[in-house]
C-alpha cells in the first residue's frame, strides 16, 4: 500500500490505492478501519471532483445550463473533513451524478465518461467489480479473486498466479473489460493484456 500511495500523482492515480484501501480494510483492526475509511471517502471524493471538473471544462457547450450550474455547484463546494459529513457530501455527489447518468439525457461522451467513474469508484448499480467472483477452474477452485488480481495489476501492470492446467489459463476470464478499465489510468482503450 505505500508503495502504491508514494506513486500517486494526481487524483486519477488514486484507483489503485482505493481498490488496495477496500483489500485489506477488512483485516485491519477496527481503529485503522475508521482512519482508512476517512482516507477513502475522501479520495474518492477527490476522484470525482476532479472528473467532473474536466467535464465542465472539456463540454462546457454540451451540457445544459441547469447540469452544468449543479454540476459546478458539487465540484467548487468546499471539502468537507468531519467522517459523517464528509460521507454526507461525497454521497451528494454521487447521487446526482448518478440520477443524471440513469436519465441518459446527457450527451454519449459525457454519460460513458461518468459511468466509467463511478464504476472504478465501485458506486452500486455501475458495473462494480465485486460483484464477480473471480477466476476458477474446472473443479470450482479459485485461482485468484477479481480483488486480488486488480491489486496486483494496479500495483505492478502484471499478475503472476498459478493456474492448475494452461486451459485454465482464459484469457476472456482474466483480462475483462471491467478488470482493465478498473486499473489502467487512461481506460482500457489504451491499455493491452496478454496470457503467457
Amino acid at each position: 500500500l505505500i508503495s502504491i500511495i508514494n506513486s500517486a500523482g494526481t487524483a486519477a492515480d488514486c484507483f489503485p490505492i482505493i481498490h488496495e484501501i477496500t483489500r485489506i480494510s477488512s483485516q485491519v483492526p477496527n481503529t485503522v478501519r475508521n482512519d482508512l475509511e476517512v482516507v477513502l471517502i475522501d479520495m474518492k471524493r477527490a476522484a470525482l471532483k476532479e472528473k467532473l471538473s474536466y467535464l465542465l471544462t472539456m463540454y462546457d457547450k454540451l451540457l445544459q445550463q441547469d447540469v452544468k450550474d449543479k454540476l459546478a455547484q458539487l465540484c467548487f463546494a468546499e471539502d468537507i473533513y468531519k467522517q459523517g459529513q464528509m460521507q454526507q457530501q461525497f454521497q451528494q455527489i454521487v447521487g446526482y451524478v448518478s440520477s443524471i447518468v440513469k436519465r441518459k439525457t446527457l450527451p454519449k461522451p459525457i454519460s460513458s465518461e461518468l459511468q466509467m467513474i463511478l464504476m472504478r469508484l465501485g458506486i452500486n448499480g455501475f458495473g462494480t467489480l465485486t460483484q464477480q467472483s473471480g477466476a476458477s477452474g474446472p473443479d470450482g477452485g479459485q485461482f485468484i479473486s477479481i480483488e486480488q488480481l486488480i491489486a496486483m495489476l494496479a500495483s505492478s501492470s502484471t499478475a503472476i498466479f498459478v493456474v492448475t492446467t494452461p486451459t485454465d489459463c482464459n484469457i476472456q476470464s482474466f483480462c475483462t473489460d471491467s478488470i482493465l478499465e478498473s486499473v489502467c489510468t487512461y481506460g482500457a482503450g489504451e491499455c493491452r493484456s496478454t496470457a503467457t
